[in-house]
């Protein structure tokens, strides 16, 4: 089971890169370093560096309405995937690149 504390956090980790900011030092904070917390961060830190790399990409270098938008349309889905999950006491990775995100940050561990 996963405590209200463990959830607000996980779910923090996917509102916005600022919010993953606010998660990590509420984890730090409470010194919660559960497997749960530990997860949802490493996929909200993949979601938030995927969006500002979208962003200066798309935004920046294609300049394309349409792939702006279906650009935008996978980051919301995958943020909503995410935080489903985290609402649900779920460690489920998200799509695509999931994995990936458990593996490259495995710094963001649990104690």
């Amino acid at each position: 089971m996963v405590s209200e504390q463990e959830r607000n956090i996980a779910v923090a980790s996917y509102v916005t890169p600022a919010g993953w900011v606010v998660a990590m030092i509420l984890r730090e904070l409470s010194g919660d370093y559960s497997r749960y917390t530990a997860f949802h961060l490493r996929q909200g830190l993949g979601l938030s560096l995927l969006e500002v790399l979208v962003y200066l990409l798309v935004n920046k270098v294609i300049d394309e309405w349409i792939v702006t938008q279906l650009f935008a349309a996978f980051l919301f889905v995958s943020a909503l995937q995410g935080l489903g999950g985290a609402l649900k006491g779920l460690m489920r990775p998200q799509i695509l690149f999931g994995r990936l995100y458990d593996k490259m940050f495995s710094f963001i561990s649990f104690r």
